[in-house]
């Protein structure tokens, strides 16, 4: 796995998911969410007013981005209610987030700093979480499920980065 951090237009950053969160109190997009949704013509608001997509914890919606932006999907991250919002709870959707993804076919992914102000974490901090967490939910402990003799060498298959 490898991990990095990104500075830069988060329209212009080329992955297989871009992951935003979207806390359940939020009934207007802003930031970063109303300008993928301007540059969505208007889905991601679209999928709201539907109530396809809430902001409930532990919800993802799923946007395909058709050339539209660099990413070819957008992961918007159900964070549930702003007031809520712990690191842990940052730690378990970040996880929730990349086991979907993988079941999705994605290999790179990119998170915005979702919730860290909310969390009282540092840019740093968050960072250091996020790293954690990719690590930790791509681990996968085998010592007595392989025969021996049937090892591989790991793909490299997961990249993870953070956008700042």
């Amino acid at each position: 796995m490898k991990i990095k951090s990104l500075i830069g237009s988060i329209e212009n950053v080329n992955v297989d998911g871009l992951v935003l969160g979207l806390f359940s109190d939020d009934k207007k997009l802003t930031g970063d969410l109303a300008l993928l949704d301007k540059r969505l013509g208007g889905s991601i608001q679209h999928a709201l007013a539907l109530g396809d997509i809430s902001g409930k914890a532990g919800q993802m919606g799923r946007f395909y981005t058709h050339g539209k932006i660099k990413a070819t999907r957008l992961l918007i991250c159900g964070l549930g209610k702003r007031s809520e919002f712990t690191v842990e709870g940052l730690r378990s959707k970040m996880a929730n987030i990349i086991s979907k993804a993988k079941n999705l076919n994605v290999h790179t992914l990119a998170f915005t700093t979702i919730g860290a102000s909310e969390a009282d974490l540092s840019l740093g901090d968050f960072a250091h979480v996020m790293a954690d967490t990719a690590f930790l939910s791509n681990f996968h402990y085998d010592q007595f499920t392989i025969k021996s003799g049937d090892l591989k060498p790991a793909e490299d298959a997961h990249k993870v980065s953070t956008l700042f």
